[in-house]
């Protein structure tokens, strides 16, 4: 009897300590890495983020998820037409894209083909990396517009 008592606790205690360890291993800190891998870049992300700077009232807005690999003057003249548009009905412009810096010149060129005007009734969401926030605020200045930026990733 006193065996098959000992079998029965070391059966009954192995699966529990088992379990308890794999329990406890899961709030663990992990250790740390040397080799920290960079953010990844969700279109879909962005784009939430971005949706979230257009107020509830509004139904339509401009979106522009800017392709690097896109024609740049293309995506310039429509973003101008979007400005334009967007300034006669007070309506919100989106930018995001995964190359900020290519976002930034399609936008410089979109202000370039737009002249010398005000976009007071436009409220402009950039989504990007912190470290090109002021640089953006700086190019879309002169436009005197609502701008509202997400940091992201």
């Amino acid at each position: 009897m006193r065996l098959f008592t000992r079998v029965l606790s070391w059966l009954v205690a192995l699966p529990l300590a088992a379990a308890l360890g794999w329990w406890g291993a899961g709030f663990a800190p992990s250790p740390a890495t040397n080799n920290p891998q960079p953010p990844v870049y969700d279109h879909q992300v962005a784009y939430h983020l971005a949706s979230l700077g257009v107020p509830t009232q509004v139904e339509e807005y401009f979106m522009f998820d800017l392709n690097p690999d896109g024609d740049s003057k293309q995506q310039a003249e429509q973003m101008a037409k979007a400005l334009a548009k967007a300034e006669k009905e007070a309506l919100p412009l989106g930018i995001t894209g995964d190359d900020l810096s290519h976002n930034q010149a399609v936008l410089r060129r979109a202000i370039s083909l737009a002249g010398d005007q005000t976009y007071s009734n436009v409220k402009l969401i950039v989504v990007g990396p912190e470290s090109m926030r002021v640089s953006t605020q700086a190019i879309v200045a002169p436009l005197a517009l609502d701008f509202r930026y997400f940091a992201y990733p």
